[in-house]
């Protein structure tokens, strides 16, 4: 049996409760591999066989690490289940469930051009600035007479 009829059957197993569960429960219900699970969930909603979350859930973490101490963390994740037939939007215990939208792309991992390709920085400005200007005014500068050169 290849990769991905496995995956499509362990998923297909894992979901057919219409329970809403996260990607990381998936993970652990299933055996998988994290990255082919995430992958595999984000195909079935793209192809309109599941439906996410419209928002994500915040979740407060504690982790003790010995005698650095206890740390905390706020993890954030979206909760999946297979799509009723006829249905395109569920509401479960006051969270909606809407099916694949450009517009419920979670954008935090990609926000397009990063920082240093959309912003030029100080170093370049200053290259750009001496390449239009400076020429102008050294040859100004040379031409006046009253300027002694160094």
């Amino acid at each position: 049996m290849s990769k991905r009829i496995h995956l499509n059957a362990m998923l297909l197993n894992v979901l057919s409760d219409n329970k809403p569960l996260s990607a990381k429960e998936v993970v652990k219900v299933s055996g998988l591999d994290k990255k082919r699970v995430w992958d595999g969930l984000y195909y079935w909603w793209k192809k309109g066989l599941l439906l996410r979350a419209e928002k994500p859930t915040f979740e407060n973490q504690e982790n003790f690490k010995g005698r650095r101490g206890l740390t905390r963390n706020t993890r954030s994740y979206y909760l999946y289940m297979l799509k009723p037939e006829g249905e395109d939007s569920v509401l479960i215990s006051g969270q909606k469930f809407v099916s694949f939208k450009k517009k419920c792309l979670d954008l935090r991992g990609s926000r397009g051009a990063s920082k240093g390709t959309v912003q030029i920085s100080k170093g370049g400005l200053l290259l750009i600035f001496w390449g239009r200007i400076g020429s102008v005014l050294f040859t100004r500068l040379a031409s006046c007479s009253e300027v002694e050169p160094f």
